[in-house]
């Protein structure tokens, strides 16, 4: 039941902010994008073990 309320929120404050400045929104999300990159391959090596 937390999950989906966090879930939520972050949806919500997502939307907010996308809604509020679009270019700052979607700046935010192509930097988290490009850090999530940059750890996938360590992460997917644990996954694996």
């Amino acid at each position: 039941m937390e999950n989906i309320i966090l879930y939520a929120l972050t949806a919500f404050l997502a939307l907010s902010s996308f809604f509020i400045d679009k270019g700052k929104t979607k700046q935010a999300f192509k930097k988290a994008w490009k850090a999530f990159e940059k750890i996938l391959p360590q992460l997917l090596g644990v996954v694996a073990l």
